[in-house]
């Protein structure tokens, strides 16, 4: 087949703009575009979090979110390097890590027996996938957890929607393995959904609504067996009060995390679900609008500031982070369960875990 006209000559000129210049400047070329490229997305995040904080930054704290942010300050050298460089650099990752995901979807049909096990369910947020999250599941992994990574069928659509699927992945997790009960790691709308389903399960004004429109097999009862069958959740970069930035998205879930909306008043901060639920965010936050949206009431859970200025998806990749979620994990875990886990020496190596992270279903 023959190339389209003009192929031929923009090829050619190509190469000999490129065998007119030095070797030492191709090389510099090579070598400066990936940094220009995590530049940009760097300066992105910038201008994103300097709109967050514009729109958030006179929204009051109560009690507990002031406490969560005391002491948390940073000087502008070292919230410009968090922000531009450090953010920019993992957003870049996590495109590039949801792209392999998109190409290759996660699957459950390589989940087999583990009935001791409680499988970490890792769920992406809005306009994202689970990809994003391989890095702390090879974390997760290394410490013995057994990881499952789901892909929302659309971030677009109700939260409340996504929940009842949520569900029924739960069920269909305990089926395969035989588990007595799953815990759930989301990352920002992925927590909210989480939430949402624990609450299900737990008196509340949301928990009539939420069975509404329910299909076969999704009714009120089979949300709250599943939500019974969650024993935490822990929620990352969550704007569980809602994010002013949520009147820039697209789809009901958009709407659903603006706040004010129906559902944010149908899940207050204070309401206590099936399961705890545990919060970790950074407090440069890009995306959730005030940062401290992601704080939920102490009797829910605990929440965690992170001690570095980060923003929205870096934090997905620090080890502190991680550190975090075993935590809380290992809390909510049956000793039998604990006992069943390998040590971290008896653990992948780091590139065949993160491999098993990305592979394609079978």
């Amino acid at each position: 087949m023959d190339a389209p006209p003009g192929i031929d000559a923009l090829a050619g000129g190509g190469l000999l703009l490129a065998q007119g210049l030095d070797p030492g400047w191709l090389a510099l070329a090579a070598a400066a575009a990936p940094v220009a490229g995590v530049l940009s997305v760097g300066l992105g995040c910038a201008a994103l979090s300097a709109l967050a904080v514009a729109w958030g930054r006179r929204d009051p704290m109560d009690d507990a979110q002031a406490r969560a942010f005391a002491g948390r300050r940073a000087g502008v050298a070292r919230r410009l390097v968090w922000g531009v460089l450090v953010e920019g650099l993992w957003q870049t990752v996590a495109f590039a890590l949801q792209a392999w995901r998109f190409a290759f979807p996660a699957s459950l049909r390589r989940l087999g027996p583990a009935p001791h096990a409680t499988p970490v369910l890792l769920l992406g947020g809005y306009l994202e996938n689970s990809g994003l999250m391989a890095l702390l599941g090879w974390r997760l992994r290394r410490r013995g957890h057994l990881c499952v990574p789901l892909d929302l069928p659309s971030t677009l659509r109700p939260i409340e929607d996504n929940a009842r699927w949520l569900a029924e992945r739960v069920d269909e997790v305990r089926a395969r393995t035989g588990c007595a009960r799953v815990a759930i790691v989301g990352h920002s709308m992925g927590g909210v959904i989480g939430r949402a389903l624990v609450l299900a399960g737990a008196p509340g004004p949301g928990a009539d609504h939420e069975a509404s429109g329910a299909g076969p097999g999704s009714g009120p009862d089979a949300l709250a067996r599943a939500a019974c069958a969650v024993a935490v959740v822990v929620s990352i970069a969550s704007p569980h009060r809602g994010t002013r930035m949520g009147r820039l998205g697209l789809g009901a879930s958009a709407r659903d995390m603006t706040p004010g909306s129906d559902f944010l008043r149908r899940h207050p901060p204070d309401r206590r679900g099936a399961a705890p639920v545990h919060s970790i965010l950074g407090f440069q936050e890009n995306i959730v609008s005030p940062a401290w949206s992601s704080v939920l009431d102490p009797a829910a859970g605990e929440t965690v500031v992170l001690d570095a200025p980060t923003g929205h998806v870096s934090p997905l990749f620090l080890a502190e982070t991680a550190d975090h979620v075993d935590r809380w994990l290992r809390a909510a875990t049956p000793a039998e369960a604990s006992a069943s886990r390998p040590s971290d020496a008896s653990a992948p190596a780091p590139a065949d875990a993160l491999s098993g992270a990305l592979a394609p279903a079978a």
